[in-house]
């Protein structure tokens, strides 16, 4: 959502694994997002991440600590934070 980017101005590589494998680049800059299929440019934080996992995150059925720890979701948490609010449930 526009609203709830404001002031992120960062690029995100994003590699899925388990039942839907996908690599992605995510954009976001000046509340607006681009999508990209596969690996492109440089990005300031990689995310490795299983896809039911991923999804459950976003939708808040599990816990970032729970994904973390599962090791469903490897990233630096700030930032990880900061995307999955431009993502409100």
């Amino acid at each position: 959502q526009r609203g709830q980017s404001k002031g992120i101005s960062a690029t995100f590589h994003f590699t899925f694994t388990g039942s839907e494998i996908r690599r992605a680049t995510v954009k976001i800059r000046k509340q607006e997002i681009e999508v990209f299929e596969g690996i492109e440019g440089k990005s300031q934080i990689a995310i490795f991440a299983d896809s039911d996992a991923w999804l459950k995150f976003l939708s808040r059925d599990i816990s970032f600590l729970y994904a973390a720890i599962t090791l469903k979701i490897k990233v630096w948490p700030g930032w990880l934070l900061k995307f999955s609010k431009c993502f409100p449930s």
